[in-house]
């Protein structure tokens, strides 16, 4: 030691109290205030406190009052922390946590670590290898996922399901197919159109509706599209094709010779088709009665008012059409097809089979 306390020691130096270079020194730690290390209970820390505290614990006061601290109490209870004020901000070690957030070797997660399905509350998420979930949501790794508590799913090939109900203003591009559609109704617009669940609907804004039966209301006018069909001018037969439409307007064009008119055979398919013939010019609907025109079917053709044989109706095979018109229409019913004459009150008996 010289003269100005200067000291050297080759020997150990113990002591409980007193002070070095501003630090206070006690029995298991040294510390100035804000800052202690503290080998009993194994930390270092620094506190964010306004005034020096001359007694307590600087890792209580972090956590308090804000600061940092690295500590190992146990080997399940270590770690760097940091504080502002009393929230903390992150830890690292045996609780590993940053804004919020927890994270270990598996997962970072908020609330709960969950692994698999759905968090158990709402607010709590987990990412983690297996994916990232929430509450009632989940977006797996192998790209499979699920919205509001499964009621929305998808497989890893996209294929989606959903349970719930779709509102949509429009749909501009993709497909829907029918086999996913499981809903009491597919509505668009409210009143505008509909397809029900029990086979009913609407359209035009219920101007056109039918029950679950098929039993059909227009509320509007109903058009039929007739097409003209022309019937050759040399009085030889003018076989009628219904391949190109069911409603037509035949016109006759020789007014000199009778005009015959050759029906095709009556299936299935032409059910409903209508005809309508003029005796006449087309567009003034003048009548020529010195002149007629002959329709020949091929197949049942009859009406259900002239019966000369008791309890059967009788089969036409021509019917002569003089300053009238005659309208004919293909009905099916089970097995049973043919060509029924609808306004047959107009005409009489000597019209059907003329000799």
């Amino acid at each position: 030691m010289d003269v100005e306390g200067n000291a050297s020691f080759k020997g150990t130096i113990e002591t409980s109290g007193g002070s070095i270079a501003g630090w206070i020194i006690g029995a298991d730690s040294i510390y100035n205030g804000t800052i202690g290390i503290n080998s009993l209970k194994k930390f270092i820390a620094i506190a964010n406190v306004a005034s020096v505290q001359d007694i307590g614990n600087q890792l209580d006061w972090v956590k308090e009052y804000g600061g940092v601290a690295m500590y190992c109490i146990s080997n399940t209870n270590y770690g760097l922390i940091g504080y502002k004020n009393n929230e903390k901000v992150f830890s690292a070690g045996s609780d590993n946590f940053i804004a919020g957030w927890n994270f270990n070797e598996k997962a970072i997660f908020s609330g709960i670590q969950t692994n698999s399905g759905f968090t158990t509350k709402s607010g709590d998420i987990t990412i983690s290898s297996n994916g990232i979930r929430g509450f009632k949501w989940r977006l797996e790794k192998d790209g499979s996922g699920a919205l509001a508590g499964d009621n929305i799913t998808w497989d890893k090939d996209g294929n989606m399901n959903f349970k719930g109900k779709i509102d949509a203003s429009q749909i501009i591009s993709g497909k829907i197919d029918t086999s996913l559609i499981n809903t009491d109704a597919i509505l668009s617009n409210g009143d505008a159109w509909a397809l029900l669940k029990d086979g009913s609907g609407y359209l035009a804004s219920k101007n056109l509706t039918w029950d679950e039966f098929g039993n059909i209301n227009v509320l509007a006018s109903l058009s039929l599209p007739y097409k003209e069909f022309y019937i050759n001018t040399d009085s030889t037969p003018t076989p009628m094709d219904l391949s190109q439409g069911r409603y037509f307007i035949a016109r006759y064009g020789n007014i000199y010779g009778d005009q015959i008119i050759e029906l095709p055979t009556p299936i299935k398919e032409y059910n409903g088709s209508e005809i309508r013939i003029y005796s006449g010019f087309m567009t003034t609907r003048a009548s020529r009665s010195d002149f007629d025109i002959i329709i020949k079917g091929n197949g049942i053709f009859f009406y259900p008012g002239y019966i000369p044989v008791l309890g059967s109706p009788i089969q036409i095979s021509k019917v002569r059409v003089s300053n009238k018109e005659i309208i004919l229409r293909c009905i099916s019913l089970g097995d049973f097809v043919f060509w029924y004459i609808q306004n047959f009150c107009d005409f009489t008996n000597d019209d059907f089979n003329p000799q």
